[in-house]
């Protein structure tokens, strides 16, 4: 009788063992999981970035050449092209938090944790995105 409770207790630890053990390598995945699209997702976003800074200054290069046309002054045109983003630049300063801290933040608390992927992780259903 106390063979057979000692072999029952033993087998639980055992199960419970490998279990904490499966847990523990589940978390390291599911971290692995989401710091890979973390970075997958700044790195898109840092070639994004690249691009649109390219179109944006070409685009402004030819503003500022079509109004320094226009107004038989080239550099009057690149001054005015100059004072739009100093606008623009104060503008954002002013409202960065609503405008960036906040949409950034909302950003990667829904990558780090979201839900409804966790649900899926834990239903071990292949995951779609």
């Amino acid at each position: 009788m106390f063979e057979e409770q000692s072999k029952k207790i033993a087998d639980l630890a055992d199960n419970l063992k490998a279990y904490v053990q499966t847990r523990i390598e589940q978390a390291k995945l599911s971290i692995a999981d989401k710091v890979s699209r973390l970075i997958a997702d700044i790195l898109a976003v840092a070639i994004v970035f690249f691009i649109a800074s390219f179109f944006i200054l070409l685009a402004s290069m030819a503003l500022a050449f079509a109004l320094g046309r226009w107004m038989n002054d080239t550099a009057l045109g690149f001054a005015i092209v100059s004072l739009l983003y100093l606008l623009l630049g104060i503008f954002v300063w002013t409202k960065r938090d609503r405008l960036l801290r906040i949409p950034i933040l909302n950003a990667l608390i829904g990558s780090l944790f979201n839900k409804e992927e966790d649900k899926k992780d834990n239903d071990h259903e292949p995951h779609t995105k």
